[in-house]
C-alpha cells in the first residue's frame, strides 16, 4: 500500500513539473511575408512576422545563406542586414533602409522572453529578389579623322555584377566588332559603360552598320539597337 501510495505522489510530481515546464516553454517568432520561397520584384521588400504571447521582437537578419549557430542566428560573414529593437519598439514589420540586391535570400526574426529575457530565433526562411536590367540609352561621338566612333552605354540592374556588351555588325550580320565591361551595379542608379570602335579597313567609310548593345544580370537581359553610318 506503501508503495502504491510513493508511486502515485511521483507520477504527480512528474505531471506537476510537466505542467510547469509546459506554462514557462516559449515558441518563437513565425515569418510571414515575403512568404517561403518567394519571389520579389523590389529590392525593398517589406518583412513581417507573428509573436507568441509574452514574446517582444528582438532582431531581424537577411543573410545569403541559411546555416545558422547553435543558438539559431547567421554567421556574421554571411550577413547583408539586420536591424535590432529596443523594448519600447516591439514591431511586426520591417523594411531595410538600403535596397537589397538581387538573388536568393534567408531571413529570420530573434524573439525576446519578457519575463526571461531569453531570445530565440525563428527557422530560416527563404526568399528571391528578381534580377533586372535595363539600358536606358546610348551616346554616340563620332571622330571620322580618325575612323573613331564612341558609345557610352547608360544602364540600370539591381545585380551585383551586371555585363554590359556593344558590337558592331552589317545589316546582314556579319559582326565587325565587339567588347564586353563587368560592371559594380548600384541599385537605384544609372550606370554608364564606355566603348571605342576603330573601324577597320574592310569597313566601307559611310556604310550602314548596327550597333548592339546588351546588358546582362543574373539571367535577366536587356538590349538595344541602333543603325549609324561607319566613319
Amino acid at each position: 500500500m506503501r508503495r502504491l501510495r510513493v508511486g502515485i505522489l511521483q507520477a504527480s510530481c512528474a505531471a506537476l513539473a510537466a505542467g510547469v515546464f509546459a506554462l514557462t516553454a516559449w515558441g518563437t517568432a513565425t515569418p510571414t511575408s515575403p512568404a517561403s520561397g518567394a519571389v520579389l520584384k523590389t529590392s525593398h521588400p517589406v518583412f513581417t512576422w507573428t509573436l507568441p504571447a509574452g514574446e517582444s521582437s528582438e532582431s531581424i537578419y537577411i543573410a545569403s545563406k541559411p546555416d545558422t549557430t547553435p543558438e539559431g542566428k547567421f554567421f556574421d560573414e554571411n550577413v547583408v542586414d539586420s536591424d535590432f529593437f529596443f523594448s519600447d519598439q516591439d514591431p511586426r514589420q520591417w523594411s531595410p533602409t538600403s535596397p537589397l540586391y538581387a538573388g536568393r535570400r534567408w531571413w529570420i526574426v530573434g524573439a525576446r522572453n519578457n519575463e526571461t529575457y531569453d531570445t530565440t530565433f525563428s527557422t530560416p526562411s527563404a526568399f528571391t529578389i528578381a534580377p533586372t536590367a535595363k539600358i536606358v540609352g546610348v551616346s554616340v561621338r563620332r571622330y571620322s579623322f580618325l575612323r573613331n566612333v564612341d558609345f557610352t552605354v547608360r544602364w540600370n540592374s539591381n545585380a551585383r555584377r551586371p555585363i554590359v556588351e556593344a558590337s558592331i555588325s552589317t545589316l546582314s550580320g556579319i559582326r565587325r566588332w565587339s567588347a564586353r565591361s563587368v560592371e559594380y551595379g548600384s541599385i537605384g542608379e544609372v550606370g554608364s559603360s564606355f566603348f571605342s570602335w576603330y573601324a577597320a579597313r574592310r569597313v566601307r567609310k559611310g556604310s550602314l552598320v548596327r550597333f548592339r548593345a546588351t546588358i546582362r544580370a543574373q539571367g535577366a537581359s536587356a538590349t538595344l539597337t541602333r543603325k549609324l553610318r561607319a566613319p
